[in-house]
């Protein structure tokens, strides 16, 4: 067999001078790649060219963190591989990410299922997370009403689906009349494949149009010269109205 060039032949393995000594016999600081542990990453990168091999771990002390070293030499990336390549979270019961090899406490970037609100108590609840009511709705208390506003009467129909908002802003509403039967919208927009009827609301908001149902045409109280004139016989807050 060849010798092995650049080496120190040796015929049997290192050991101590006796079995009961207690004295180590190599030193890791001198190992070519294996694994090792320093105190600092400075000492990690300054571990000679000779004495690396990709795929290398040091243990650094300092950020309590495991490092493999690349294929190329070119650098170190963090060794979550097992157990010791993640250590123990500094808090039990707390959720933890690691970032920048560091824990990172993850608390603050979400909410809790008890942190979302159904109903809004106002500015005390400014910030937090939303659930739909149990109608699948945005409840009441969570909307200002103050900012709607009737514009006119609008009839949709195929090429015209929508009122024109030049001029207006967002809260505005038009109400859906003079239909002969309910309307699915087939124009490219917010409210595609949707059904409207006569009394619901066309609300331009933020967010683009929405329909909101209505149960009484709002014009009413709007249009006082007779040209929507009330032809029958109705209950109003309690009292009876009639022509």
């Amino acid at each position: 067999m060849a010798r092995i060039p650049g080496s120190v032949p040796l015929t049997g393995f290192i050991a101590p001078n006796d079995e009961l000594d207690t004295y180590h016999v190599t030193d890791e600081f001198y190992n070519k790649g294996g694994y090792r542990t320093v105190n600092t990453l400075a000492e990690r990168d300054a571990i000679t060219t000779d004495r690396q091999k990709g795929g290398m771990l040091v243990f650094v002390w300092e950020d309590n963190t495991r490092y493999r070293l690349l294929e190329d030499l070119s650098g170190w990336e963090i060794d979550n591989s097992g157990s010791a390549g993640i250590p123990e979270a500094p808090l039990g019961g707390v959720i933890y990410g690691r970032q920048d090899a560091a824990w990172v406490d993850l608390a603050a970037t979400f909410f809790t299922e008890t942190e979302h609100i159904i109903v809004s108590a106002g500015a005390g609840d400014s910030g937090k997370p939303i659930v739909l009511n149990a109608e699948g709705q945005i409840d009441a208390s969570m909307i200002d009403a103050s900012t709607f506003y009737y514009v006119a009467p609008f009839t949709p129909a195929a090429g015209a689906e929508y009122p024109d908002t030049t001029g207006e802003t967002h809260g505005a509403f038009w109400v859906v009349q003079d239909l002969t039967a309910d309307y699915t919208f087939v124009d490219p927009g917010e409210l595609l494949g949707l059904v409207v009827r006569n009394g619901d609301f066309m609300v331009w908001g933020s967010a683009g149009w929405s329909i909101m149902r209505g149960e009484m045409n709002p014009t009413l109280y709007y249009k006082l010269d007779g040209t929507l004139a009330i032809t029958a016989d109705f209950n109003g807050g309690g009292l009876r109205l009639q022509e």
